[in-house]
């Protein structure tokens, strides 16, 4: 349920992933090659190679996402060539998002609407929402995240708020007029993309 509500709110606050590369070149000083990456929201690291090759037998990488330091072990001299591709993302990490998943819980709690948790390996959410209610959470924490926003765009469709209504009204809304008329929300104009 989370990485499905990640996928949703990602798309309402269009943060998708990029890729993007970054070379580092040993120096005399490397006793050991370890260095911090440019981008501290990675995603994943999808292949690094040394001297434009991959990494071979003996050779391996480690990724510290708290770091956000990547670690060569491979036998390296002066002017190698370390190259790291990966993918992020410019504006949320995963842990991020949790914590606005969070939140927007706590808003429906707080609007006595419904109590909801999430499991202590942050995968679940008791009791499970039903995809309407999901739907809720991730447009609460959208908003939390880009307040500003009146317009969200998802591959089929938009999402349009009103622009005179701050974001702690927006969500007052929402969670009012879903509880009241069972997911319908007319707050919001949904339209088609052209």
């Amino acid at each position: 349920m989370i990485d499905q509500l990640k996928i949703k709110i990602r798309s309402l606050t269009e943060d998708s992933s990029k890729s993007d590369v970054q070379a580092y070149t040993v120096t005399a000083d490397d006793s050991s090659v370890s260095f911090i990456m440019i981008e501290p929201k990675i995603l994943a690291i999808t292949e690094v190679q040394l001297n434009e090759e991959a990494l071979g037998s003996g050779q391996s990488s480690d990724y510290n996402s708290a770091t956000n330091r990547i670690t060569i072990t491979a036998d390296v001299v002066e002017t190698d060539i370390i190259t790291v591709y990966f993918t992020y993302y410019k504006d949320n990490s995963d842990a991020e998002i949790i914590g606005y998943i969070r939140s927007a819980l706590c808003w429906i709690s707080v609007l006595d609407y419904r109590d909801f948790e999430i499991s202590d390996d942050e995968t679940l959410i008791y009791p499970t929402p039903e995809n309407k209610e999901g739907d809720l959470i991730a447009i609460i924490a959208s908003i939390l995240i880009k307040p500003n926003y009146s317009r969200y765009s998802l591959p089929n469709r938009t999402v349009v708020y009103p622009r005179t209504m701050d974001k702690d009204e927006k969500i007052r809304q929402l969670v009012y007029e879903y509880s009241k008329t069972d997911g319908y929300f007319s707050l919001l104009e949904i339209g088609e993309v052209d």
